[in-house]
């Protein structure tokens, strides 16, 4: 399956404008991007079968050198927080707005775009190789 294809849906669900499909499609959303990065960096770099790969995730685009990837691995903590707004915290309102949700659906596939564009394109090998020296700085191996 492509991770991508949960924007797809988050787009539709979003359009149900209920607060249960505002929070369903951050949630949504929140995994397209997540997934996508994760498998692209997953071509490359061991995950343990353990740990927070979702953290893992975020810190590896924000220390491998690119401005690019800091600025994803930003946006995807900000969707992190949203989704977990979402599926966790009834009483917060904001993220019942259709108008927000659908804010973070877009988001979220822009930040697929810039994933695929930097880790399919010439800066996957730097981008990459910037990761392995930041795992070795940290003993995450």
């Amino acid at each position: 399956m492509n991770p991508e294809d949960f924007a797809t849906l988050a787009e539709e669900i979003v359009k149900g404008g209920t607060p249960a499909h505002c929070r369903t499609a951050i949630g949504r959303a929140y995994y397209s991007a997540f997934t996508t990065a994760f498998l692209l960096l997953k071509k490359d770099i061991r995950f343990p079968k353990t740990g927070d790969k979702h953290t893992k995730v975020r810190h590896y685009l924000a220390n491998c050198g690119d401005q690019a990837m800091l600025e994803v691995s930003s946006k995807l903590g900000d969707l992190k927080d949203r989704r977990t707004q979402a599926d966790y915290e009834m009483d917060a309102t904001a993220v019942e707005d259709p108008k927000s949700a659908a804010l973070d659906v877009e988001i979220s596939k822009r930040i697929n775009a810039s994933l695929k564009s930097m880790l399919n394109g010439n800066k996957r090998k730097a981008i990459i190789e910037e990761i392995a020296i930041y795992r070795k700085k940290i003993n995450d191996f």
